[in-house]
């Protein structure tokens, strides 16, 4: 397998700010659970999410967008090594998607 994507930095940031929740369609911060609930408690309430369950759904799209942000280059390098392999370029002629 290819090693993760080194060339590419990202900020710290970009694991926990701007995490759009699509329900609510606000952006929020997410550093840990604590701190959401007491940041953002009262503004997800007054948007609707008053109940334990509408909650407990945010809270598990927030930590599903986490996971796929943590593992970007991973997935990005995965791709890239599926692409490597599987690719046959047609040279020559051009395949039945190509033509138009």
């Amino acid at each position: 397998m290819a090693t993760p994507a080194a060339a590419f930095h990202r900020c710290k940031c970009y694991l926990t700010n701007n995490v759009f929740l699509k329900d609510y369609r606000i952006h929020v911060k997410f550093q840990t659970e604590e701190h959401f609930l007491r940041d953002h408690h009262k503004t997800l309430r007054d948007l609707g999410c008053d109940t334990e369950v509408k909650v407990q759904h945010v809270l598990a799209e927030i930590k599903a967008e986490m996971i796929r942000r943590k593992r970007i280059d991973l997935d990005t390098d995965e791709r890239k090594l599926y692409i490597r392999q599987f690719y046959k370029q047609q040279i020559g002629r051009a395949s039945c998607r190509e033509r138009v």
